[in-house]
């Protein structure tokens, strides 16, 4: 059976964390790439994109690729074969992770693997099924308008290139692309019309396919996009935040928009003209964020290192002298939420919440400090800063918010050091909590991994706990 792969390579350097959540796809087959020569350490690193698969695309089939074979000691290369394959089987085979169809390892030198590869790429395709159906994805019958609609949208993505704008339709645009169909089945009988719920099902399953791309994310209007042409979309966002020579126009995560027209010069492919939808198109895919005169801001390419901040943080009391619950977060109501846990300070008036994450996504914090922004402007809170001599200060893992009555902290888990009942609250927090080893995928230390909200006020006004606590449950 011959089939046809629309092929995505989403490269592992951190820059592009905050891409790869366009792209993730179900019904897709996944090959998770590691080098052999990292050994163990190279195996850990496998979870955390593993787990974005599972939370992305669950139940889609992945094949574990081990590349650089022919490095391997030759004494001992078939040893360690077996034994690497062993230990990815028995850690990511189970429940919580997506389905390991298959553990390889090849040579691009000495092309060994290449081909038996190739056989199990092409097997795995054929014999994988829809989650929702169980039935064959390969083989599966689908309305002949859904087939006519493809080859209507490649004619499309030819005329905007023709024509020199972007290949972005919107809901309207779209639906009159689906009504050049001849006898088409998505037309409502009673109305003559297209039925917008067969045409969002149609959009899905090219989706799926990687014919186009729409989210159905109304929170930043992408509902209303329809990317007809995957790779510009992708080329688009690698303009500003992948490409080396164009990165130094971005000096700690802030570009101005004058330097965006210098970004897109040398492209034929995005024309000057455009440039204000590009604008919008990057603020939507949480990418770069408007910041007001006449700056923007890169959240993936801030500062790694934590500032000095300005004050100095409170030692925190806990109020009540209790241990932190066990591990399945039960028997206990005391400030526990869903693996949170809230630490309330008697001599300031300051409240923190720790939240434990088993992993943290990719492009996970570049996405909660984008979502933090854009709220803070949206309720006004950003401009009564500036105008209050306070501000937002942000880094790689961290931001801080400061306003007229007091000040939020949101940052990637940092150690407690108080002392309870002579048992500190740093062991205590991890002793209940910590069970991952390695790094995450954002860099954090997996034993580390999770998010610690601290709220200030003058008057005690808390309610900066639940806006923050809102945005990150939104996005988890």
């Amino acid at each position: 059976m011959e089939v046809v792969f629309s092929t995505w390579d989403l490269a592992g350097q951190e820059v592009y964390y905050a891409t790869h959540q366009c792209f993730l796809s179900r019904n897709t087959l996944y090959l998770v790439v590691w080098n052999m020569e990292e050994g163990d350490k190279g195996i850990e690193y496998l979870q955390p994109w593993l787990l974005n698969i599972q939370s992305r695309a669950p139940h889609s089939p992945v094949i574990i690729v081990g590349t650089h074979c022919d490095k391997l000691p030759p004494a001992k290369s078939r040893e360690l074969r077996e034994q690497y394959k062993q230990k990815i089987v028995s850690i990511y085979r189970r429940v919580g992770y997506p389905e390991i169809s298959n553990v390889m390892c090849v040579s691009c030198v000495t092309k060994e693997g290449i081909k038996d590869l190739q056989e199990k790429i092409h097997m795995t395709a054929i014999q994988a099924k829809d989650p929702d159906t169980n039935e064959l994805i390969i083989g599966q019958q689908v309305p002949a308008s859904y087939v006519a609609l493809q080859k209507i949208i490649s004619e499309e993505v030819k005329n905007c290139q023709t024509k020199e704008i972007p290949p972005v339709l919107n809901q309207k645009e779209f639906a009159k692309l689906a009504e050049r169909i001849p006898n088409n089945d998505m037309v409502d009988p009673n109305r003559d019309l297209i039925d917008p719920e067969e045409l969002s099902v149609a959009a899905q399953f090219l989706h799926d396919n990687g014919v186009l791309l729409h989210y159905n994310d109304h929170l930043r209007g992408l509902n209303n996009l329809y990317f007809i042409d995957p790779i510009w979309l992708a080329d688009m966002l690698a303009e500003v935040i992948t490409v080396p020579e164009k990165q130094g126009f971005v000096h700690n995560g802030i570009l101005n928009e004058s330097s965006v027209a210098f970004i897109f010069r040398d492209s034929k492919r995005f024309p000057s003209q455009f440039l204000q939808q590009y604008l919008q198109l990057l603020e939507r895919f949480e990418i770069a964020l408007s910041l007001g005169n006449g700056q923007r801001l890169i959240p993936s390419m801030l500062p790694v290192q934590r500032p000095i901040l300005s004050f100095v943080e409170p030692q925190l009391v806990p109020k009540y002298d209790i241990e932190p619950p066990a591990l399945s977060w039960t028997g206990s109501n005391n400030s526990v939420d869903r693996g949170a846990y809230t630490i309330i300070a008697d001599a300031v008036s300051c409240i923190r919440r720790r939240y434990k994450m088993a992993y943290i996504p990719s492009g996970f914090w570049s996405r909660l400090i984008s979502r933090l922004i854009i709220n803070l402007k949206r309720s006004g809170l950003l401009e009564d800063n500036q105008r209050a001599g306070s501000g937002v200060i942000y880094w790689k893992r961290g931001i801080l918010v400061t306003h007229m009555t007091g000040k939020f902290l949101v940052e990637s888990t940092q150690p407690l050091t108080s002392e309870v009942s002579g048992v500190s609250i740093s062991k205590m927090m991890f002793e209940a909590s910590t069970r991952l080893v390695g790094d995450g995928i954002d860099g954090v230390p997996a034993e580390s991994s999770g998010v610690d909200i601290t709220v200030w006020s003058d008057n005690e006004d808390f309610s900066a706990m639940g806006y923050v606590v809102d945005q990150l449950d939104s996005l988890i």
